[in-house]
């Protein structure tokens, strides 16, 4: 035993278990005190992308910009957001997804609730199948950043009777 508290190894193996021991103590007091920032944001990686909810949208994150996932709410007059601010970060809403199937369109779920729609400036496109059989949408107001729309975004709208497309809009797909 008096061998072993001699030997080098044994010593190097005591500093590091007390070193570690201090480093997580510290790091669970600096957690607990909300000082460490456990998130990553556009601030520290542009190329982050997450999901997350705002009301009742839900969207996609890169950079410092958002994209519109999918719309979960019941009301019948939907003004899209310009901006989604989540933990003291603001995001521009730039998109409306580019769905790749008809049942993945933002406003799938809303088809026969949905009556008109706002679509800010701050939207350069919009998506396929955005609007996909959206039935009951009678009015679309584009927002003048809009450049593109995708395939099938308003499909099977029988109840369409007015739609605002803005100058800015150079491509309209099927």
């Amino acid at each position: 035993m008096a061998q072993l508290f001699k030997s080098k190894v044994f010593w190097i193996v005591i500093v590091i278990i007390v070193s570690l021991t201090v480093v997580c103590t510290t790091l669970g007091v600096l957690l607990s005190q909300n000082k460490v920032n456990t998130n990553l944001n556009q601030s520290t990686n542009a190329d982050y992308t997450y999901t997350d909810t705002y009301g009742d949208w839900t969207y996609t994150v890169s950079g410092t910009n958002a994209t519109i996932t999918k719309f979960t709410g019941t009301t019948a007059d939907v003004v899209i957001p310009s901006t989604i601010t989540k933990d003291g970060t603001t995001y521009t809403v730039k998109a409306l997804y580019n769905a790749s199937s008809s049942s993945n369109g933002v406003f799938y779920g809303v088809r026969s609730t949905l009556q008109s729609i706002t679509i800010p400036n701050t939207i350069t496109s919009i998506g396929n199948y955005a609007f996909y059989q959206c039935i009951g949408l009678t009015s679309v107001a584009i927002g003048n950043s809009v450049t593109s729309i995708g395939n099938s975004a308003f499909y099977g709208c029988t109840g369409l009777t007015s739609v605002t497309i803005p100058n800015s809009v150079t491509s309209i797909g099927k």
